[in-house]
């Protein structure tokens, strides 16, 4: 009777065991069809450092990631995801982000700030990236650039977004910045990722804010009346942008988020209409329609206000652009990837109701780089001004007749002189950076044209041929975040 009782658990056993398997491979094969074999339908990627950066950093972060947190949950039942904060090279003075983040979620569950439950916020994972590390990626690229050697950017912002990036698990990754917030209709369009076309990348108006206190207790009411008060302050960022963006100008751009249910499976017809509608205004790609920006020519379909704020994409897009260019610098490297996907995706600019809110700060990061190209575009007149100055020399010396000669002949030589001089200068001032406001544009007609510094210098073979474009390669420390 003994041996019968154990038969029949043993079988018992068995049957649980085949059903369990059934159901979770089952479920399993449906998650993969989901989501294309990636465990989450969007990860949204930011990178941060505790050095105070342009202010109270630690304040808008942590609006930042509670803000995002809170309004996927809320739509969690839609989309799932996860949220990937990388850190870069932190100082070690410092608290290290991650039992600061821990502190701040718990804080708000504590106080029921949220008005979802803590099993229903996304998965919050957090990469480290320490000094050996990035200084690894730095001296792998190769840079001659004397400004930009080891310790010459405390951030290398798109290196950074990159890992996280590369890492990340979703079928659709979102970079963005750590010191902004989603409109509730544009977190509307994310939780529809699965429905958006992999054929096309997205970006979102941005409209700065400026808040009191950024450490105000956070609750869910005090987000909501928040973005209610910046719908005003969207609606006319749009109209003084759309002045010279054709993007923003055709109204086209809003039209999946005043309805974003559009995107949904039971509204095929419609949907196909708005693509259509945005092909035949805009084009599928880069084109060749241009207008002016800061006396210099950009093309008409690409919306480049804030390029850093928002750009969504497929994993598989991500990877065929190779992400954000392996520059040293941070200036200008988002608007040339804007440029990359356009020349491969069709560009889907999402504006009023959607947009992102970036909270006002100095702008440390790129001061630097702006007075550079200022500096350039001076130099450059002084260039024009000599040459010109030359062709008059010349021109009198020719038709000089009986004027002395001599006098003449020194003119042109110190108008030779100071031309060279102002040609130099001009040549020192954009070695600086590879990328400035003054070649962005032109760049952007061949963006995938290599960098000097992305090539090694002892065998002239691209450095973004030797490794993965994210640094997969590297083996970095990684913690999930249990809510």
């Amino acid at each position: 009777s003994n041996r019968a009782a154990s038969d029949a658990a043993m079988f018992v056993f068995l049957v649980v065991w085949f059903v369990g398997h059934v159901l979770t491979t089952a479920g399993q094969a449906a998650k993969e069809t989901q989501t294309g074999g990636s465990e989450f339908d969007l990860s949204v990627v930011l990178c941060a450092r505790n050095d105070g950066y342009a202010g109270d950093f630690l304040g808008r972060l942590r609006l930042s990631l509670l803000s995002i947190a809170l309004g996927l949950c809320r739509r969690q039942h839609l989309v799932s995801t996860e949220i990937v904060l990388v850190e870069w090279r932190p100082p070690p003075e410092n608290e290290r982000l991650l039992p600061l983040v821990q502190r701040w979620f718990k804080e708000v569950l504590t106080q029921g700030g949220f008005d979802c439950g803590s099993w229903q916020l996304p998965t919050l994972r957090i990469i480290i990236v320490g000094e050996l590390e990035a200084c690894t990626m730095q001296d792998s690229l190769a840079s001659k650039r004397p400004l930009v050697q080891r310790g010459g950017l405390n951030m290398l912002e798109y290196h950074c977004k990159n890992i996280g990036l590369r890492r990340a698990k979703g079928r659709f990754l979102l970079a963005t910045n750590a010191d902004d917030f989603f409109s509730p209709k544009l977190l509307d369009v994310l939780a529809s990722v699965r429905h958006l076309r992999t054929d096309s990348f997205y970006r979102a108006q941005s409209v700065t804010v400026r808040l009191n206190d950024l450490w105000i207790p956070f609750e869910s009411v005090v987000l909501d009346s928040i973005s209610q008060q910046l719908h005003a302050a969207a609606e006319e960022h749009v109209g003084k942008w759309a002045k010279h963006d054709g993007v923003l100008a055709s109204g086209i751009s809003r039209q999946l988020c005043e309805n974003s249910t559009t995107l949904h499976a039971s509204h095929a017809r419609e949907l196909q209409a708005f693509w259509s509608g945005y092909d035949a205004a805009f084009g599928v790609k880069l084109n060749e329609t241009a207008m002016e920006y800061h006396g210099r020519p950009y093309p008409w379909n690409l919306y480049m206000d804030q390029p850093g704020d928002f750009l969504l994409a497929s994993r598989d897009a991500w990877a065929e652009v190779r992400g954000h260019p392996l520059l040293l610098q941070n200036h200008n490297t988002d608007m040339l990837l804007i440029c990359r996907f356009a020349n491969r995706f069709r560009q889907v600019v999402l504006s009023t109701p959607c947009f992102v809110a970036t909270y006002d700060h100095p702008s440390v990061m790129h001061d630097g780089p702006r007075e550079l190209d200022q500096k350039i575009i001076a130099a450059s007149e002084e260039l024009e001004l000599a040459r010109s100055r030359l062709r008059v020399a010349r021109a009198r010396w020719q038709q000089s007749g009986n004027s002395p000669m001599a006098l003449l002949r020194d003119e042109v030589g110190r108008r030779h002189l100071a031309l060279r001089r102002e040609s130099q200068r001009l040549k020192r001032l954009k070695d600086t950076h590879e990328l400035r406001i003054d070649n962005t544009f032109e760049r952007c007609r061949d963006p995938f044209r290599p960098f000097s510094s992305e090539f090694v210098s002892s065998s002239d073979r691209m450095a973004a041929e030797l490794q993965d474009w994210g640094f997969q390669w590297m083996l970095l420390e990684q913690h999930v975040i249990q809510l």
